[in-house]
């Protein structure tokens, strides 16, 4: 907040002289809006920025909007309530006559009684405070109690002490002021001492206090029903029946006192104190005064109400604003802004509806519509009527329509009583009329018409001293009126209807018709339809700046500028009604608008030019309807219907604090939910209305709100109400943003995001969703589990019928291959026999049915170890040696790796391929035969057996069987390949094999080579 924190006392006195002849423009609260009553005995500004009243029917809350009324329906005390104190927790004290002390603790709305009176009488509470500590002082009775402000409340009872601490130094009557909960200083009657009382521990400290004489000691000594108050560590006690404050320091034993009649001129009714913003503020009927911590006066304020306005309290807010509270009409309200303008008090015989204003040296002169001329100093608003006008031609219609003038003489223009000009010195006034009529010559009248109405229905004028030239501009026939020794030339312009008028260096005249714009130059007149912004506008006033730019102030199209070329309406003005246009010394322009006064700043390129400020109701206009303006350096002067306001321009009072924005309440589907940062609402509250307040007093209610509901708004939305609606809103989260600006375009700061989450139905949540998949999947899964088990029911049904076709057909096979070696065996035997060789044939037979034995034993699995396996290979060879007379040799070789005992391999898998080798290879060999079979371990662990020998060859062995005559066809081969192909159909080994012919460097073979490949068997 800016404030002028330091004001020369000298000056202050100077204000209160000069300013006895002005008033403001409040703004004025009544029961009409909201007051519980008229009769306001006070108010205060609490921690949070609210404005409060305390009256006769109840305290009344203010937040720039509208007035909450307590009353003893909501707790309080009783009805009539005549001070507030607010402690450091922001809790209410209320002063008040009923016999209990209640305390309002405002951010719950709620009531809590402090004490009661054992007497059951009323009982005045003064409630004093220090800044930390709070407590009361019950002023008509015996017992004191003193409350102190923390969380706990309690009572010490210091009457007996205080008494015999006094009755100790033999002075039983005195005057107590209080230092702090726990210690006061009395003025016994007695004695022009003072006593220092200490509670705690029952000292007392006589002492006389520097500052203080007899006389003063006296009115302390009697001052018991003088309000004080504890500041700074400073005792504020106002004297009785007297304009003195007194400053009592208990620590310095020291004093000094302000007299209020220096500031006032006049000796207060009552005095009360305030403590705001780290000053305290001195209350009295006549005036505020604050003073800062130094004991310094910085602010002083005279209210300037009417002498039937009663005043009871002033306070100034945190803003600056002032607060004037009366006994019968409600509450006046001056804002900071406001403050720097006052409204001048006309003469008891002119009217306040100000017409034109006109500038000359150190003196304003400005015209009412009634037609009365009146002069003030610029320093002094303290007019005097100087011209009144004579009965009106036309009904009463006299208004001062302009005002100008020269170093000895002053034109001004009555509608409907002519033109007329004053002698600045004698005061002495002649018409026009009456002018032209005592010269002798005459020059340009040509129309008797027009000499009769020379004067009549003027609606601006200009003098211009150099040229002694007066430029009028009338309802028909503007002209210029020259004026020479003994002569005056009077040169019409136009017939056009004229409402303005002016010229510029090149001694061009502008003339603001009401169809447009026209000049005069030379003698010849121009109506410019060719400049489009002109063209069919009403022209109200024209000025022409430094750098020959006209300025056109027109009727609702705002004001135009035109530099010879191109002519641009101002940015902010484009649909005001410019009455009047002013060009300050320091270039600024200045209209007067139906929207207030505005400033234009002059740029170039010219279009760049705008409004920079705006001086309306809220700068302290009576009403925002401005007639005319003039401005010096140090101030604006501004006539309207309803006075004339002097605004200083350097804003002694001037106030940047920023709006203070509170989140209210917030209705869901109507309903009002508790207040949070966070909300969690169902699908179905989804109506949600925000309810919202800025503080800020200085602009009457005229503060703008920019919200978004993100999730919802896609863009930042804005309002001047106090509450935004939304209506259907989807299931999601929304973040609800807010900021508030004031009437001086001032930013509060965001408001704390309000997080709303709105749940979706159960059936759109994703638990849901997640549970209708899972369900699906349950029942998909189960399909699948119910198909799985179906087809591996069936696959294991197909599976035991194929195994069991597959053990049968191995079992097929093997008998199959049985009698074959079992044929081959006896035909051996039977061999033996025929060919008388008894021992053979017995050693062959007793083999053979060793090898039967073996046979049978293997043939009960479908693996045997290798071992047994090599047994029977080894067995059947030796039977085929004997066979066949030892034709062959045989060898057996096997890796050391392999372990034959726990090696598994197909039962007779290796004899089919040792008898083809033997029967069809070697069996035909000419010279002696050999047959190898060697075992090799491969690194996956699987087997790979060689069978060998070096017959005739597979080629050879074909074609001997073609020539031979016996049927016989051995399947040895096909059972081999059947047997293998149920083994990988039933155990799911890959037994495989492969045969391949051997030949020598010649190409004669010379064998056959069996490659049998066996997987590790389990």
């Amino acid at each position: 907040m800016l404030r002028k924190l330091s004001i020369v006392l000298f000056f202050i006195g100077c204000l209160s002289i000069i300013t006895y002849a002005q008033k403001y423009s409040y703004k004025r609260y009544t029961v009409d809006d909201g007051l519980p009553t008229n009769a306001v005995y006070g108010g205060m500004q609490d921690s949070r920025g609210y404005i409060w009243f305390y009256t006769e029917k109840g305290i009344a809350r203010f937040d720039g909007y509208e007035f909450k009324t307590y009353t003893k329906q909501d707790g309080l005390p009783t009805n009539d309530i005549f001070y507030i104190t607010e402690d450091q927790y922001g809790r209410f004290w209320l002063s008040s006559f009923a016999p209990k002390l209640v305390i309002m603790d405002v951010e719950r709305d709620t009531f809590i009684t402090a004490s009661r009176s054992n007497e059951g009488l009323n009982i005045r509470y003064l409630i004093l405070t220090d800044g930390e500590n709070v407590w009361s002082k019950i002023l008509n009775s015996k017992i004191h109690d003193v409350y102190i402000s923390n969380n706990n409340f309690f009572s010490v009872n210091v009457f007996s002490t205080r008494s015999s601490l006094i009755d100790a130094k033999n002075a039983t009557n005195s005057n107590t002021f209080y230092c702090s909960p726990s210690s006061s200083i009395a003025f016994p009657y007695n004695s022009d001492l003072a006593y220092l009382l200490d509670f705690s521990t029952s000292n007392v400290d006589s002492f006389s206090i520097k500052g203080l004489n007899s006389r003063d000691i006296h009115k302390l000594q009697n001052a018991y029903s003088a309000s004080h108050h504890i500041y700074n560590g400073n005792i504020y006690v106002r004297g009785p029946e007297d304009s003195l404050v007194y400053v009592i320091n208990p620590l310095n034993r020291s004093a000094s006192s302000l007299n209020i009649k220096e500031y006032f001129n006049g000796i207060p009714n009552f005095v009360t104190f305030y403590l705001s913003d780290n000053c305290l503020q001195i209350q009295t009927d006549l005036g505020l005064l604050i003073v800062n911590q130094n004991n310094q006066v910085i602010d002083v304020f005279s209210p300037q109400l009417s002498k039937d306005t009663p005043v009871d309290r002033i306070f100034k807010d945190r803003e600056g604003n002032i607060w004037v509270t009366s006994r019968h009409e409600g509450v006046y309200m001056l804002s900071a802004d406001e403050r720097n303008a006052s409204i001048v008090n006309m003469p008891e015989n002119a009217d306040e509806k100000i017409h034109c204003i006109f500038l000359s040296d150190s003196i304003l002169y400005f015209g009412s519509k009634q037609g009365n001329l009146l002069e003030t100093y610029r320093s002094n608003a303290n007019p005097q009527l100087i011209n009144r006008a004579k009965n009106a031609r036309y009904n009463n219609n006299t208004v001062v329509n302009s005002i100008s003038g020269g170093n000895k003489f002053l034109w001004f223009a009555r509608q409907g009583d002519g033109i007329y000009r004053l002698d600045k010195n004698t005061r002495e006034t002649i018409s026009l009329k009456k002018m032209i009529k005592n010269n002798s010559t005459i020059v340009g009248l040509t129309s008797g018409s027009m000499r009769y109405g020379i004067d009549d229905l003027c609606k601006d004028l200009i003098w211009l001293e150099d040229e002694k030239e007066l430029l009028t501009a009338r309802g028909q026939n503007p002209y210029r009126c020259q004026f020479f020794e003994d002569s005056i030339s009077i040169q019409p312009f136009t017939r056009e209807r004229t409402y303005a008028i002016t010229s510029d260096s090149t001694d061009v005249v502008w003339l603001g018709h009401n169809t447009g714009l026209g000049s005069f130059k030379n003698d010849v007149y121009t109506f410019h339809d060719e400049i489009e912004l002109f063209n069919g506008k009403t022209i109200w006033d024209l000025e022409v700046s430094s750098d020959n730019t006209l300025w056109a102030g027109t009727d609702g199209d705002g004001l135009v500028a035109y530099n010879g070329q191109h002519a641009y309406t101002i940015f902010g003005t484009e649909k005001d009604i410019v009455q009047d246009v002013f060009i300050s010394a320091d270039g600024y322009i200045w209209v007067a608008t139906n929207f207030g006064v505005k400033q234009i700043e002059h740029k170039l390129p010219l279009e760049e030019s705008k409004v920079i400020n705006v001086y309306d109701v809220n700068s302290g206009l009576i009403t925002r309807e401005a007639n005319c303006v003039a401005v010096d350096s140090q101030h604006i002067f501004v006539g309207t219907n309803e006075g004339l306001t002097r605004i200083n321009r350097n804003r002694m009072y001037y106030d940047s604090t920023a709006p203070r924005l509170y989140f209210d309440q917030m209705l869901v589907n109507g309903q009002e939910v508790e207040k949070d940062s966070v909300f969690h609402f169902t699908y179905e509250q989804n109506e949600l209305e925000f309810f919202f307040t800025a503080l800020s007093f200085k602009s009457f209610g005229d503060i703008q709100y920019e919200y978004q509901l993100e999730g919802a708004d896609r863009t930042i939305n804005a309002t001047t109400n106090r509450s935004v609606r939304y209506s259907n809103l989807t299931p999601g989260t929304y973040t609800f943003k807010l900021i508030a600006t004031d009437v001086q375009g001032i930013r509060s700061l965001p408001l704390k995001p309000l997080i709303i989450h709105i749940r979706p139905p159960w059936w759109e949540t994703k638990l849901f969703y997640l549970l209708v998949v899972l369900a699906i999947a349950l029942i998909v899964l189960s399909i699948y589990l119910w198909r799985v088990r179906v087809i591996k029911k069936q696959a294991e049904w197909e599976t035991m019928i194929n195994k069991q076709f597959a053990e049968l057909e191995l079992q097929a096979l093997q008998a199959q291959m049985n009698p074959h070696f079992v044929f081959n065996s006896l035909g051996a035997i039977q061999y033996f026999i025929q060919s008388n060789r008894k021992e053979l044939a017995d050693d062959y037979l007793a083999r053979f049915g060793h090898l039967m034995r073996l046979f049978l034993e293997s043939s009960k699995n479908k693996f045997i170890n290798l071992s047994d396996e090599i047994k029977l290979i080894n067995l059947y060879i030796q039977l085929e040696q004997i066979r066949f007379k030892n034709s062959f040799d045989y060898q057996l070789k096997i890796d050391e790796d392999i372990h034959t005992h726990s090696t598994l391999v197909p039962s007779m898998l290796l004899q089919p391929f040792v008898e083809n080798a033997i029967n069809h290879g070697l069996f035909h060999k000419e010279e002696k035969g050999l047959l190898s079979i060697m075992f090799h371990q491969n690194e996956d662990d699987s087997l790979s057996c060689i069978i060998e020998d070096n017959g005739i060859g597979r080629e050879r062995a074909g074609e001997i069987k073609s020539q031979s005559k016996k049927n016989y066809k051995s399947r040895a081969t096909q059972i081999t390949e059947e047997r293998l192909d149920a083994l990988r159909k039933f155990e799911n080994y890959n037994i495989g094999f492969e045969i391949e012919d051997l030949y020598d460097e010649q190409q004669e073979a010379r064998g056959t080579r069996v490659t049998i490949h066996i997987p590790e068997i389990d």
